[in-house]
């Protein structure tokens, strides 16, 4: 699902581009796409375990939404800088993508940790001892249900005590991935307005090239 989901951003990344380039519009683009990673954001807030198939299409939604953020904001930023600090605003560009990438990732998998160390295994025996198990088994099922395998080792087991389990252990993790994607809401609101509020670049988005790699000596000579 990771190496198709890429796929999709890869082609939504070349619809992108090839819009903007075609009407000269980033604004449009961006916008979209930022309206949709919302839209995706919000919908895995609401996810539950029995949404197996429902998430995939989150998973697209979500890919299409980073796609023109990913490939049209270094763009936008290279014609809206000045044109004496054009590298050194690239550079700053493609630095705070790749930080608030690794920032952000870091950040939500704290979220996801600290409530699932907090919820996980109260919730699990509860519905374990609700649904029948004895207390002192219930470090050997929570270690089975960390490890996967040992449920045999689980005196007092049932089939009916194991669905109560797994269902909770289920729960536990959609509650915390539901915050974690909750967090992540007022960002994408908040560069939404910010998009909103963008003057066009149709005017910018011409053949001139601002500034080269090198001084081209030939040019400055024959301008002279």
């Amino acid at each position: 699902m990771h190496h198709d989901t890429s796929l999709i951003q890869f082609s939504s990344d070349q619809d992108t581009r090839l819009y903007a380039t075609k009407y000269k519009d980033l604004k449009t683009p961006l916008i979209v796409t930022f309206a949709i990673f919302l839209v995706a954001s919000i919908c895995y807030c609401i996810i539950t375990p029995s949404m197996n198939r429902a998430q995939l299409g989150f998973n697209v939604l979500s890919a299409i939404g980073q796609a023109g953020p990913l490939t049209l904001l270094v763009a936008l930023i290279q014609f809206t800088a000045p044109h004496a600090f054009l590298s050194t605003a690239t550079g700053l560009g493609f630095s705070a993508r790749a930080i608030g990438g690794a920032f952000g990732s870091a950040v939500l998998e704290a979220i996801i940790n600290s409530k699932l160390a907090s919820t996980y295994s109260t919730q699990v025996s509860k519905a374990a001892v609700n649904a029948g198990l004895e207390f002192s088994q219930l470090p050997s099922l929570l270690e089975a249900l960390s490890t996967g395998a040992g449920f045999d080792g689980v005196d007092g087991l049932t089939p009916d005590i194991l669905s109560a389990a797994i269902n909770a252990s289920e729960w536990a993790y959609t509650h915390a991935y539901r915050l974690a994607w909750a967090s992540i809401v007022p960002f994408i609101v908040v560069a939404l307005v910010c998009m909103t509020c963008l003057k066009g670049v149709k005017d910018l988005m011409t053949e001139k090239v601002e500034a080269t790699v090198e001084h081209v000596v030939v040019a400055e000579k024959s301008a002279a």
